[in-house]
């Protein structure tokens, strides 16, 4: 009998540093931003979540992270960045905008 289970994902924190230069999408300020609606701009600057990774962080794809965590309220849902261009040690571009990553221990209380 083959394992079917999908091994552990990592928990990571994703904090946005900054807007991209030529971003195709311009961030917004946090006032203007509506959470859990569809926005036309990119998230704001200083944005953070935690969740679980749903993929290896790689270039020509979104970073997807099952949330758990948004600004340090517990918001569950899903979050897809724009297509990554670059992956550094610990910093992530992609079209839109340079995220820090931290790679950590979910907290207990999941």
């Amino acid at each position: 009998m083959t394992d079917t289970t999908k091994p552990p994902q990592p928990w990571v924190r994703l904090t946005k540093l900054s807007e991209c230069p030529n971003a195709g999408v311009s961030a917004s300020l946090t006032e203007d931003y509506a959470v859990g609606e569809l926005n036309l701009l990119s998230l704001p600057v200083e944005y953070n979540l935690e969740g679980f990774l749903e993929e290896p962080i790689r270039v020509g794809r979104p970073i997807r992270v099952d949330r758990r965590f948004r600004n340090g309220i517990q918001v569950p849902g899903m979050f897809e960045s724009s297509r990554v261009t670059e992956v550094g040690e610990d910093r992530v571009q992609t079209r839109n905008s340079i995220y820090l990553v931290e790679f950590k221990d979910p907290p207990v209380s999941l």
